[in-house]
């Protein structure tokens, strides 16, 4: 990516390209590391709740997502079964400290990749951020 010059251009790259083609079942995790101290992650909800109960490890130490009541509303409105995982696509800006980290993200359904809109989830338990 030596022709890259932001962070924009790579968070648009891997929407466009690998976002597309990753399963989100059985695949690990795909990390790039962006401009900045800027870290890009796709991964699956599985993948975030296995780092979670330390059946992985993560190099990188980035923040896991876990969407607890939330994931089941979106799958529920979004005719996703049950069994398949969601996507995440995260932008998380590295440091040693948690107060210097800063995660943005977006969840996608598996199937068209299509983009879901998490305000659905405001009325139930808050989706965690751990670092």
């Amino acid at each position: 990516m030596k022709d890259i010059n932001n962070n924009t251009q790579i968070y648009d790259i891997l929407k466009k390209n690998l976002l597309l083609t990753y399963s989100g079942e059985s695949e690990k995790s795909i990390i790039v590391e962006g401009k900045d101290d800027i870290i890009f992650q796709i991964t699956n909800n599985k993948n975030e709740l296995d780092l979670l109960t330390g059946n992985i490890s993560d190099d990188y130490n980035l923040s896991i997502i876990d969407l607890a009541e939330c994931e089941t509303l979106l799958k529920e409105e979004h005719n996703i079964n049950e069994n398949d995982s969601l996507i995440f696509l995260k932008q998380e800006k590295s440091g040693n400290k948690a107060s210097e980290k800063n995660v943005q993200y977006e969840c996608f359904e598996p199937y068209n990749k299509t983009k879901l809109n998490l305000s659905i989830c405001s009325e139930v338990n808050k989706i965690y951020m751990l670092n």
